[in-house]
């Protein structure tokens, strides 16, 4: 009994040590084998990128309103388009902004430029990270209703060559959209202002000996309501037989005849002109020059404009018995220079004609005693 005793003791002192000094199997829990269904990536935790939409090229409205629908607040709904992805040296390309649901009034942003109730910058080939942010005066919107289908459009300059990188933006800075316009070559017939002289009560147009080449100027806030198509800018030679108002020359009277009433003060500030000596283009010098916003007088609505004109044939390098051609564009919202630092002249009004409207070419032989 006493061996058996023992025995007993030393089992119990066993059984205590290997309690003691052996690892806790209660904290080890049996593996678990996680099915391929509940199994989670790490990718899942990284927010995917969003990818922002390029904007497509539109060559008509109906394309315009194809195109894919973007919220904004208030219930405005726009749709994006550009007229094109190449464009002219000394040329531009046009922006579109298709909205609905807009009423009241938008304010003046002097901060940034706009397209209607967006905001858009460009980044130019000769820039690296920094954004074109120019100011420009913006008329007001007002008296929208909300059923208007409202088009805004705003032009693009290309005064070099390269790629023109442009982001369309929410005025809360939100990015909508990105597209890209390239020039290549330069307009192989730019427009150019004529220059004036005002004597009294008659009014004169004159063609500039260094005129420099300009482009139609929409301001991009001032929109045409209902619209029955899209406007086009009338950029390169492929313009040149169509006529959407027609104009004469006798003696030195010039005559602009209009199907619709055209607001203007002063000829120059709405029209750009183009010339052909024997059927060459005449090429302007591009200079560098100063702006030109003189705005005076009362702008009056009218479906004909006469004023003078004296053509200078030493300026277009003609000589007598030459054939002078010549072509005009009315430009509603005025026109720009094209420079880098974008000088604005003319009119910033847009009553009246909401489109670009072209001439009818005028062919007359010069006649060298009427040089001054």
């Amino acid at each position: 009994m006493k061996k058996i005793g023992l025995t007993i003791i030393l089992l119990a002192i066993i059984g205590a040590c290997l309690w003691y000094f052996w690892p806790n199997c209660a904290d080890v829990q049996p593996e678990r084998k996680i099915p391929v269904t509940e199994q989670k990536s790490t990718r899942d935790t990284i927010p995917p990128k969003t990818s922002i939409p390029v904007i497509s090229i539109v060559r008509s409205l109906e394309a315009l309103r194809k195109q894919p629908r973007i919220e904004l607040p208030n219930d405005v709904t726009i749709r994006l388009g550009v007229a094109g992805s190449e464009s002219y040296v000394y040329g531009g390309q046009l922006l579109y902004c298709l909205a609905t649901g807009m009423e009241g009034s938008l304010e003046e942003d002097k901060g940034r430029r706009r397209l209607g109730p967006i905001a858009y910058e460009v980044i130019n080939p000769w820039e690296t990270e920094e954004l074109e942010h120019l100011a420009s005066a913006c008329n007001v919107l007002s008296n929208c209703k909300k059923k208007d289908e409202l088009l805004f459009f705003t032009l693009v300059q290309t005064p070099k060559t390269g790629e023109y990188r442009i982001r369309f933006l929410s005025l809360s800075g939100e990015l909508l959209g990105t597209a890209t316009v390239t020039a290549n070559e330069i307009d192989p017939h730019p427009w150019q202002p004529f220059e004036y002289r005002g004597e009294l009560e008659e009014y004169t147009l004159l063609n500039a000996p260094n005129p420099g080449i300009a482009v139609p100027s929409p301001d991009g806030i001032q929109p045409i309501v209902s619209p029955i198509g899209l406007p086009r800018l009338p950029l390169g030679p492929e313009v040149i037989e169509t006529g959407n108002f027609i104009f004469s020359i006798k003696g030195n009277t010039l005559s602009l005849s209009f199907d619709m009433e055209v607001w203007c003060a002063h000829p120059d500030e709405k029209l750009l002109c183009r010339w052909w000596v024997n059927g060459n283009p005449v090429i302007p010098s591009v200079i560098s020059p100063q702006c030109l916003g003189r705005i005076n007088g009362m702008c009056q609505a009218r479906k004909k404009i006469v004023t003078r004109l004296e053509i200078n044939g030493k300026n277009l390098g003609a000589k007598s018995d030459d054939i002078i051609g010549l072509q005009l564009m009315y430009t509603p919202c005025g026109w720009e220079y094209i420079s880098e630092n974008r000088l604005v002249s003319g009119l910033r009004a847009t009553k009246g004609a909401d489109n670009f409207l072209v001439s009818n070419r005028i062919d007359f032989k010069h006649e060298k005693n009427k040089d001054k």
